[in-house]
């Protein structure tokens, strides 16, 4: 056995010579290296606009070695700025300050994608400033877009009864097995997420009075108002037990509004483990705070608020991987 291994690493092995191969690429990209750190020096030294020291020379080599991830502490960027502004002016002087102008830009998104604020820690109720470049897209109380244009539009006197459509297309006779196997429960689901992202209003049929990101309005609201009266806000984050605020559900068949009082008790639970895990340690029990004393009763408010916001999030989210998922898998044929 011993044998075998000495001579499976012997002079001729694969193992040696991948080992000999890389010995020798690694010192030609030493070579090289130096050789064009030399050429620039050379250069330099015939009179280009450059202080030769220390600094930028492990600059220049750090840029030489790590293409793909330069050293900000070796300064290349301070170094090669001063470089630029001691060049006489001409073509290649533009050229290298409009190439430092473009790399600061794109370096950037633009505009910023992040804006650190409480404005923008948490979904607003009305779900606008999802896309803060567009604030109010996809917001509550906007008009719905069309997606897929007309191509033969018809006068509303026109169309059709839609009863008539019903009864042609959608009535049956009589109960047929679903061929995926599933049960009323998932079209009771369907009606929570349609009623989601649609709520036509009936003052103007073409305001959707909802938000168009599947953001448990239907729970929560679409305005301050809706939120306000199904939030406790004593401290702990909750919801009133067992409550939504979407009275529409009420007319549907229970099952909808069980599924509703579901994520209420799922929003609560979430409340209730994160102050019981206080990870940032700032929270503190709500019965120890007076709301006779101004500070406490602010202490009180910005806890409630920081709770109650960071338990919708992972609600929304939980509501959302249901509907992403286990929904369009659903409906796709492929759960």
């Amino acid at each position: 056995m011993l044998s075998s291994r000495k001579g499976n690493e012997g002079p001729g092995s694969s193992a040696v010579q991948a080992r000999i191969a890389q010995q020798e690429f690694d010192a030609q990209t030493e070579a090289d290296t130096l050789k064009a750190f030399d050429n620039f020096k050379t250069k330099v030294k015939k009179g280009l606009p450059f202080d030769w020291n220390t600094s930028n020379t492990a600059a220049i080599l750090d840029l030489v070695r790590n293409k793909g991830s330069i050293d900000d502490r070796k300064l290349l960027l301070e170094h090669v700025l001063t470089f630029v502004s001691r060049m006489e002016e001409g073509p290649m002087s533009q050229i290298l300050r409009d190439k430092i102008i473009q790399l600061f830009y794109n370096d950037l998104t633009h505009p910023a994608a992040t804006s650190i604020s409480p404005k923008f820690a948490w979904r607003t109720a009305d779900g606008s400033f999802n896309n803060i470049d567009v604030p109010e897209m996809g917001k509550a109380g906007t008009p719905y877009s069309r997606s897929v244009q007309q191509t033969h539009a018809l006068p509303a006197n026109t169309l059709p009864d839609p009863g008539l459509l019903f009864d042609t297309l959608l009535k049956r006779e009589g109960f047929e097995k679903h061929p995926a196997g599933l049960s009323s429960l998932m079209f009771a689901f369907a009606t929570t997420v349609m009623h989601s992202v649609f709520r036509t209003s009936h003052r103007d049929d073409n305001i959707n009075e909802t938000s168009s990101y599947v953001d448990l309005g239907i729970l929560y609201g679409n305005n301050e108002d809706d939120h306000n009266r199904v939030r406790v806000r004593d401290g702990y984050g909750t919801l009133y037990l067992d409550c939504f605020a979407e009275d529409r559900l009420l007319l549907f068949p229970p099952a909808v509004c069980t599924l509703l009082v579901l994520f209420n008790r799922n929003h609560n639970y979430i409340a209730a483990k994160l102050l019981e895990i206080n990870e940032r340690g700032t929270w503190v029990d709500p019965t120890t705070l007076s709301p006779d004393d101004p500070k406490a009763k602010a202490k009180l408010i910005q806890q409630d608020e920081e709770i109650f916001q960071i338990a919708r999030l992972c609600n929304i989210g939980w509501f959302g991987t249901v509907v992403f998922s286990d929904y369009f898998s659903c409906i796709l044929g492929i759960a």
